[in-house]
């Protein structure tokens, strides 16, 4: 039987697999998150679409999977995660200011 890993868990763990340059793992493990929160969201009554099962913002691994997409040279799912232009920015400001326009 497999264990289950919950959402900050592979987070974690995708981050460690981008911060050792393993890009393509850290996107493997970061669709399977979305994949999970999709499932988790999809499960709800339709008088339950208001408590979102997730309880926080989603900003910081979708960054992360943008990042790993570019640096694993898949540069069309990097533009399609929507924010292309911010995960090739270095400076905290460029990025925050680049977040702020994508609404």
């Amino acid at each position: 039987m497999m264990a289950t890993i919950y959402g900050y868990e592979r987070y974690e763990r995708a981050r460690h697999y981008f911060e050792d340059g393993d890009f393509l793992d850290a996107a493997r493990e970061l669709e399977e998150l979305f994949t999970d929160v999709a499932a988790a969201r999809a499960g709800l009554d339709v008088d339950d679409r208001e408590v979102d099962p997730v309880g926080h913002g989603l900003a910081e691994p979708r960054l992360l999977l943008a990042r790993a997409y570019f640096h694993s040279a898949q540069l069309r799912r990097a533009e399609e995660a929507g924010i292309g232009r911010v995960a090739v920015a270095t400076d905290t400001a460029e990025i925050a200011a680049a977040v702020k326009a994508a609404g």
